[in-house]
């Protein structure tokens, strides 16, 4: 859940930023200026906004209906809340022209405040479930393309075709910028030398404004240089490719970062550690790179949350009261629906022991504290994809022995050849414009294959009958 909070006074900020990192909320803070919530509301796009219930130098009536008019333009409408000073709120109502009893804002005191994001947050999934169910096909993914060639556009847009992306167009830095503040993009394709704003540039400020959002950016570039690819990491790019590609190879490199971008959007990362400190640190990290990230504050807590959402990683803390590390992982593991969770390890104690017991237990990777964050985040995402291209080869294998025993079934009669993979086909597209995420796609591809199964029993019993009739005579 995303909150975007509209607040001037210090003390309330120092107050909420305890309650959502405690609460696992995600969350900015900006000032009451007009320019500022416009901005952030549509790069944001948050599920709630919370005002205070008066500005010294704004009306609260005016900026809820600029906020109001502002998300009506974005097609966006998060619930709006203002946090009252006093209980009650009674002086503030009047002061504000009485705003206050609208009955689509919902009003909260700091008392009040966890049971409101409660209701809030099971609001959100509830509209999140209805949309999802009447959305109808899912959005094509949206690229944008900077570079100053017209020639060169026309070489992407031939190459990326039959791939069915939305692509748009921006012929310098700063009319690519601008698109990006106002748009969703899956993915940035950028040159080197644009005009007004480099490419580069351009690569860096999108990094550093992402705020959450992980938006990938692939640099194309003219030179082999290793100094030019080390300088287009450096401001943040993602890939690096030159100039003088096949439209396979851009298509293939197109394809590899958006399904990294989807996995991204499904992993999910458990961050346990008494210190809240740590935790919000992880946290932001592992959300600001594209990653569905849960808190807990001990081992009980923790063995609650992967019950519920079975994450794909979990970082905890080796030296925690009650149920320390050991006992979560081993525990966690006896479990089937966590069995295959990866384990990451943090301790206080650089002790040879430890180590041992964890290897013993399965645990990844060992950190001893404090630790470079940014080596936690690449240990992560590297686990992450060592258990992707695992489960990829596996599954591959898997489909490879299914299509070599349906072409065996189907191969006796030629009015059935063929038809298994045209219902997979016809299953996988229902499937896809129901919205149904990749793992429910994977398991319908499967089914679909195995539909017809049953034939080999029936086969089997055909030539079982045939054999016995050739024994009697």
């Amino acid at each position: 859940m995303k909150i975007l909070n509209v607040i001037d006074i210090l003390l309330y900020k120092t107050l909420l930023s305890k309650f959502y990192i405690s609460a696992g909320v995600e969350y900015e803070f900006l000032s009451p200026e007009e320019s500022n919530v416009a901005r952030r509301l549509k790069a944001f796009a948050p599920d709630a906004v919370l005002l205070q219930d008066g500005y010294s130098n704004h009306e609260l009536e005016d900026l809820i209906a600029f906020l109001r008019k502002t998300a009506a333009g974005n097609g966006h409408s998060p619930r709006l809340m203002v946090l009252e000073s006093s209980p009650g709120g009674a002086g503030a109502s009047e002061a504000q022209g009485g705003c206050l009893l609208d009955p689509d804002i919902i009003r909260v005191r700091r008392e009040t405040l966890t049971q409101t994001l409660a209701a809030v947050k099971e609001e959100t999934k509830r509209l999140t479930r209805n949309a999802m169910a009447v959305d109808g096909p899912i959005r094509r993914k949206r690229l944008l393309v900077a570079d100053p060639s017209k020639t060169m556009h026309y070489v992407v847009k031939a190459a990326l075709e039959f791939k069915n992306y939305d692509l748009q167009a921006a012929y310098d830095g700063e009319e690519a910028y601008a698109k990006i503040k106002e748009t969703d993009f899956d993915l940035v394709l950028t040159s080197v030398q644009l005009p007004r704003l480099g490419g580069l540039e351009l690569c860096r400020r999108i990094k550093e404004d992402s705020r959450g959002d992980y938006l990938p950016v692939v640099v194309l570039s003219s030179s082999n240089d290793p100094l030019d690819v080390d300088t287009a990491f450096r401001f943040g790019a993602d890939d690096y490719l030159e100039k003088s590609f096949s439209p396979r190879m851009l298509a293939d490199k197109v394809s590899e970062h958006l399904d990294a971008l989807d996995r991204k959007r499904r992993n999910k990362i458990l961050v346990v550690d008494e210190s809240r400190l740590i935790r919000g640190l992880l946290r932001n990290c592992f959300i600001k790179n594209g990653m569905n990230v849960f808190v807990a504050e001990n081992g009980d807590e923790a063995l609650d949350v992967a019950r519920r959402e079975k994450p794909d990683v979990l970082v905890a803390c080796w030296d925690m009261p009650d149920m320390g590390g050991y006992r979560l992982c081993r525990e966690l593991h006896d479990l089937p629906e966590t069995r295959n969770t990866l384990v990451v390890m943090m301790s206080d104690r650089d002790r040879p022991g430890d180590v041992k017991r964890g290897e013993l237990l399965g645990v990844s990777r060992f950190f001893v504290k404090p630790f470079d964050i940014d080596k936690m985040l690449l240990v992560v995402e590297q686990l992450l994809a060592e258990s992707y291209r695992q489960y990829k080869k596996e599954y591959e294998y898997l489909l490879a022995g299914m299509r070599a025993l349906i072409t065996a079934l189907e191969a006796r009669d030629e009015y059935t050849r063929g038809h298994t993979s045209r219902v997979s086909s016809m299953a996988l597209r229902l499937g896809k414009y129901m919205k149904l995420d990749e793992e429910a796609l994977r398991r319908l591809r499967m089914g679909a294959n195995l539909h017809d199964i049953g034939k080999i029993r029936s086969e089997e019993q055909r030539l079982n009958s045939s054999h016995s009739d050739r024994s009697r005579m």
